[in-house]
């Protein structure tokens, strides 16, 4: 497989995915921290890709959201890579 030549301009974090699939389920902050049992500022963290999205957290979010967790592991991959390719200059 040929690695991809798309290189976005922006990071976009995996919360900004997350906060859409809120919005479509009417879900509140405080709703999806209570759904996720993650502590509080948790959620507000990863919206603002302050916090990476590990293993347990990307198994949460399959539970809430029926994506499995490889779908959000790999959406944080590709925002970190991109911030820090963009952080370089690149």
């Amino acid at each position: 497989m040929t690695p991809s030549k798309y290189k976005p301009d922006v990071a976009t974090p995996p919360g900004d995915t997350i906060q859409e699939m809120m919005k479509v389920k009417g879900m509140t902050t405080k709703r999806a921290t209570e759904i996720l049992d993650w502590p509080d500022g948790w959620v507000v963290d990863v919206m603002r890709g302050k916090r990476p999205i590990v293993f347990k957290m990307a198994d949460d979010l399959a539970r809430a959201f029926g994506f499995p967790p490889s779908f959000w592991l790999n959406l944080e991959a590709n925002y970190r890579r991109t911030l820090k390719r963009l952080e370089k200059g690149e």
